[in-house]
């Protein structure tokens, strides 16, 4: 949020220090997360080498399934993956049952990784042509909603909105989140439009006054 409210004049002369002091924040949450879940040690160096492989391990992962899968022009799972957000609030009003899981299959690549990148769900619910309609339909939306936000500079929740669309981008390397954290969106949506709109509203009063 703070790079995109800024000119890029503003970020140029701090880019080194932003991209070094997120880098290291990253690290650290990723460090402490995996000592958490008891994936990872107190070594540092350990789990530097676990996020290297973690960066690196999807693609891999994405190739052995092609290789040992059949995948249509056309057809598959139909959306049970990608639109599973629909049928687990189906199920939670009891409307029908609940959806399976998306934790995968583990794949030696060759150390253990069950991360396939954004295209996996895509190829098991509607083959080849999810992979190229679904990329298209939300390279659209991210698209629009960049235009947006860059035309209406002083509407904070565009930006608030630009900025968190920036996350399920930067994931797409590991695993599919727009479709699949449907509820996380929405919650974020919610919550962003509490925190800006009165915001909004008293500076158009300071505006007219």
């Amino acid at each position: 949020t703070y790079l995109l409210s800024k000119s890029t004049r503003q970020v140029g002369g701090h880019f080194v220090v932003i991209a070094i002091s997120v880098g290291a924040l990253l690290f650290l949450v990723f460090w402490i997360m995996g000592v958490a879940m008891g994936k990872s040690d107190d070594d540092a160096a350990y789990a530097l080498d676990e996020l290297i492989s973690y960066l690196f391990s999807a693609i891999p992962a994405l190739s052995a399934y092609l290789t040992n899968a059949e995948i249509p022009i056309f057809g598959g799972d139909l959306g049970v993956n990608s639109f599973r957000f629909f049928s687990a609030l189906s199920a939670a009003i009891g409307w029908g049952d609940q959806p399976a899981s998306l934790v995968q299959d583990f794949v030696p690549v060759p150390h253990l990784t069950n991360l396939y990148t954004i295209y996996f769900h895509y190829l098991r619910d509607f083959g080849w042509l999810g992979v190229v309609f679904i990329p298209l339909l939300i390279g659209t939306l991210h698209g629009g909603l960049f235009r947006w936000s860059m035309n209406n500079p002083s509407d904070h929740f565009a930006l608030y909105l630009l900025a968190f669309s920036y996350l399920p981008l930067i994931q797409t390397v590991f695993q599919e989140t727009h479709l699949t954290l449907v509820s996380t969106w929405i919650q974020l949506g919610i919550i962003g439009f509490l925190i800006t709109r009165p915001n909004l509203s008293l500076s158009r009063k300071k505006l007219y006054v």
